[in-house]
């Protein structure tokens, strides 16, 4: 799947407290996320360490939205399938 940060909100970062308020649980780390399906996934930097060098990679990490969750992120313009949104 390709994934844009290009989206009409582009400049807009989401903020995690109004996630929070829509009942969503937020991982600490998480840096972005997007929606699939009836699902939000975030993304969490990680690293490991690989003999003499360190990995940098992400971790998704996938969370069920109820019917309620949907609607109040499509009111937000936050549920858009392939659009990665930054939160602060």
């Amino acid at each position: 799947m390709v994934f844009s940060l290009g989206s009409p909100c582009e400049s807009v970062m989401i903020q995690r407290k109004m996630l929070e308020e829509f009942g969503i649980s937020v991982p600490d780390d998480a840096t972005a996320f997007f929606t699939l399906k009836s699902s939000i996934v975030f993304l969490v930097p990680a690293a490991e360490e690989d003999g003499n060098s360190i990995v940098f990679y992400q971790l998704e990490i996938e969370e069920a939205l109820t019917d309620e969750q949907i609607e109040l992120l499509k009111k937000a313009d936050c549920f858009e399938e392939s659009e990665v949104r930054e939160l602060v």
